[in-house]
Order: structure tokens, then C-alpha cells, then sequence
């Protein structure tokens, strides 16, 4: 019969080796770079197209009540939107900025806001027109008062402001300038509820 010899350093049952769960080491967050996408410009087209699609047709219903100064209300966006809108599209090239079709149509729907214009009516030999500029950070209105001739020279002028509907360039400067005129000659800038409470 065999005997059970035992052997020193010799154990006949494997070893019982704990268990140790791998330690990952942590990732540091700061070196991790998040990947923004590059901004997309917006194309010449999609600017063409924004400046097309101010609305400024209802300028040729003005001359009919400027003619007689017949009181009247007009919600139209002023003369100066396309251009105002070209200036603020060039500042961004001017400052080496992306400018999105997003960012873009953000302007164009803000510049091409329509602004309330009042014809008030007579008032002894002139004719009283008032306007609501409303899409500005600080709204204003003017409050206008144009002999008679005057009035019938913006009349003209609101022809050629309608004329520039659909088109994707401002108003040339000569019509630009006329009504610039005219207004700057004419009206009093006022706070916005002085111009609604009259």
C-alpha cells in the first residue's frame, strides 16, 4: 500500500489567487479636444436670395396717399433695409468673420422688419407724416412735416422704392439719398410713444 509522502514547499491542491479587477487609468478631460464644426459661409446666392426677398411693394401704395396727404396707415420696412443689410453682410467679411446663411437670415429678417408709416394729414400748408421704426435696439420714430411739393417729390421717390422689390441689389444711392434727405431735413427723431400717443 502506498504512502502519502510529503514534500516540503510542494502543495498538491492549487493556490487560491485572489481575484483583482484591472485599474484603467482615469482619462483627463482637459487633454480630450471636443471637435466643433467648422462654420459653413453662406454663398453669394443664398445672400442674393435673402436681399430678394425684402418685401418693399407697398411703397407703391404710398404715392397715391402722399399726392393729396391723405390720412393713411402703411406697415412697410424703410428704404434703407437692403442697404443697411449690405453693410451689415460686408462688416463680416470686413472682420474676417464666418458669416452663416443662418446668421445672415437672422439680419435680413430683422433690417427687413416693416416700420409703421403714418400719414397724418394736413396741417395748414404741410403735410405730417409719422414713422415707427421699430426694429432697432433702441426704436424711435420720426416725426415729419413736408410743404406740399416735398411731399409729392417723396411720392416719386416711394415709386422707385417699389420698384426695388424682388431685386437683389439696394436702391441706387441718387434714391437713396433723396429720401436720406428729405428725412434728415423734415423730421424730428422722437421717442417711440411720443410718435404712438400723437
Amino acid at each position: 500500500m502506498a504512502q502519502q509522502v510529503t514534500i516540503p514547499g510542494y502543495a498538491p491542491t492549487p493556490a487560491v489567487t485572489p481575484v483583482t479587477t484591472p485599474i484603467t487609468p482615469k482619462k483627463n478631460n482637459s487633454s480630450a479636444v471636443v471637435k466643433k464644426p467648422n462654420p459653413v459661409p453662406a454663398t453669394q446666392d443664398e445672400l442674393r436670395a435673402l436681399m430678394e426677398s425684402v418685401d418693399l411693394s407697398q411703397w407703391g401704395t404710398m404715392p397715391s396717399y402722399l399726392w393729396t396727404c391723405t390720412p393713411s396707415y402703411i406697415d412697410v420696412p424703410m428704404y434703407s433695409a437692403k442697404t443697411k443689410m449690405q453693410k451689415a453682410f460686408d462688416e463680416f467679411k470686413k472682420e474676417n468673420k464666418v458669416l452663416t446663411k443662418e446668421k445672415a437670415a437672422q439680419i435680413a429678417a430683422l433690417l427687413g422688419k416693416p416700420a409703421t408709416y403714418r400719414i397724418v394729414g394736413l396741417y395748414a400748408d404741410f403735410c405730417r407724416l409719422k414713422i415707427a421704426v421699430l426694429n432697432v435696439k433702441k426704436p424711435y420714430g420720426l416725426n415729419c412735416l413736408f410743404i406740399i411739393l416735398e411731399v409729392r417729390q417723396l411720392a416719386q421717390l416711394a415709386t422707385l422704392v417699389a420698384e426695388n422689390t424682388g431685386k437683389a441689389q439696394p436702391l441706387p444711392p441718387e434714391t437713396f439719398n433723396a429720401i436720406q434727405n428729405l428725412l434728415d431735413s423734415r423730421c424730428l427723431k422722437e421717442n417711440i410713444t411720443a410718435i404712438e400717443n400723437n
